[in-house]
């Protein structure tokens, strides 16, 4: 029996450490690809809870997940959205992303595991990617894809009703998140993300539709945050610019 090309078991902890500045950058990655499925809706929730620290206790982020109302995945799309290297886009010149690593990448870059769910109509289904079990078990093939409901737990969190089409990206097990709280992970992403995508949150449709971005703090405190135009040339509305939110200058 002849070796693979990618020893899997050796690679995926290769691959966590490649490329990603921060948390913030790795979730562009998957707003990316919930812009190229057409979502209107994006949205970050975002879950933390105490955990010990030396002799104290301390919040921290322990999950993230992604939301989209995008058109989802198909099961065929969902057997392959976690291999790394592959994709339904590779031929494509068009769009954001083309080369089937973003969502593996990005993912693994914070977290242990990863779990997909998507659905078109009434059908839900699942797969997941966990970097302990390709570790231990030497995993070399993706996780079957299998059908289930939308988690509820999430369901109750987004803003808003659940789309008759989406995505949610869950990331667990989340050991390289670059923040502790929720909202110094939004601070970075409006500071990082409103000027990337700008022109999907103006109110001007020529240079992309718009798209509501936001970011949910989960729990007790829950509070919804959305994502504004942040224009470099401040001619854009709605934008960040405190005063002037209506406004271009």
């Amino acid at each position: 029996m002849s070796d693979p090309i990618v020893p899997a078991k050796t690679a995926i902890s290769t691959f966590r450490d490649a490329g990603y500045k921060n948390t913030a950058s790795a979730i562009a990655e998957l707003i990316d690809n919930s812009i190229e499925a057409e979502a209107k809706e994006i949205q970050i929730l975002a879950f933390q809870e105490y955990v010990n620290h030396g002799e104290r206790s301390v919040l921290r982020v322990t999950k993230i997940a992604i939301y989209d109302n995008g058109c989802g995945m198909s099961p065929e799309t969902l057997c392959v959205c976690l291999q790394f290297g592959n994709g339904t886009r590779l031929d494509s010149r068009e769009g954001i992303g083309r080369f089937g690593i973003g969502l593996p990448n990005a993912s693994i870059s914070q977290c242990k595991r990863v779990d997909v769910y998507s659905w078109q109509g009434k059908e839900c289904h699942r797969t997941y990617l966990d970097v302990d079990e390709v570790i231990d078990k030497e995993q070399q093939n993706v996780n079957p894809v299998t059908p289930c409901d939308i988690p509820s737990e999430l369901v109750g969190e987004i803003d808003g009703r659940i789309g008759q089409s989406g995505t949610f990206i869950v990331w667990s097990n989340c050991d390289r998140i670059d923040v502790a709280r929720s909202k110094t992970l939004y601070n970075r992403m409006s500071r990082d993300l409103c000027r990337s995508y700008r022109h999907y949150l103006d109110s001007d449709n020529d240079y992309g539709d718009k798209r509501a971005i936001k970011m949910i703090i989960c729990g007790d405190d829950r509070e919804v945050l959305p994502l504004c135009s942040n224009d470099p040339l401040y001619i854009l509305t709605p934008n960040n610019v405190p005063g002037y939110e209506g406004d271009s200058t």
